[in-house]
């Protein structure tokens, strides 16, 4: 398994968090890696949206995994056929702390052909991982 591992600290309570995250419909406002995010933050609903890792927007569908207040997760693609050669389980963790939150986001990678995508994806994800984590600190410390 591969896995990229991002946090940020947010100066935020976790419940404004909570809220700008799980907003599918306000991601083109103000989310520079997914759009046209379509679906509901509801464990068994799939999530519809375009992924911009690097130059590439993926399009991609996952279906959801935990959605309670702390955490949101997804596994992708819904196509168990696809999900053989690269599948992902994107996770948000939102963690109290004294001051604010600490924001953890990352993917766990398995299938075929991970392996030989990973030299050149680790990086781009974490990249974009990273402004993703950046541009929610920014929509939620207002």
């Amino acid at each position: 398994m591969h896995t990229v591992l991002t946090s940020i600290a947010i100066d935020a309570p976790k419940e404004r968090v909570w809220a700008a995250l799980t907003d599918f419909a306000a991601y083109d406002d103000w989310n520079p890696i997914l759009s046209e995010l379509k679906g509901k933050a509801a464990v068994g609903e799939i999530v519809k949206f375009k992924l911009q890792n690097g130059p590439v927007k993926l399009p991609i569908d996952a279906k959801v995994v935990k959605a309670n207040g702390e955490e949101l997760c997804w596994r992708g693609p819904a196509s168990a056929t696809l999900a053989k050669v690269v599948c992902g389980h994107h996770f948000f963790r939102i963690e109290a702390r004294e001051e604010g939150v600490r924001f953890v986001h990352g993917e766990t990678f398995a299938g075929l052909g991970i392996k030989q995508l990973w030299p050149k994806l680790e990086p781009q994800l974490r990249e974009s991982y990273e402004k993703f984590n950046v541009a929610l600190k920014k929509r939620c410390e207002l």
